[in-house]
């Protein structure tokens, strides 16, 4: 349930990243949304990590935790990835 409930976060996490760059940038909306998804990718990442260490911490094998780790970083990561891809010439 946990792992669900970080994948849906990741995702409305980069939607609001999106919809800030949007709002922030009206005039530049490719440029801000290539460079919000960006700068989502290594945030995501630290907040992947701190989940991992939160399972080893509360007792689980690190070779345990490293698939959900892949479960929870890579969908919303490789989701901006595509978006920063998309917008960043456009």
């Amino acid at each position: 349930m946990r792992t669900a409930v970080f994948l849906i976060a990741g995702f409305v996490a980069l939607a609001l990243a999106i919809l800030a760059a949007w709002y922030g940038a009206p005039r530049a909306k490719h440029r801000a949304t290539a460079l919000a998804a960006l700068i989502f990718m290594p945030v995501w990442f630290a907040v992947a990590a701190w989940n991992m260490a939160a399972g080893i911490e509360a007792g689980y094998g690190v070779l345990g935790e490293a698939p959900v780790f892949l479960a929870i970083f890579l969908p919303p990561a490789l989701s901006a990835l595509w978006i920063r891809t998309r917008f960043r010439h456009a």
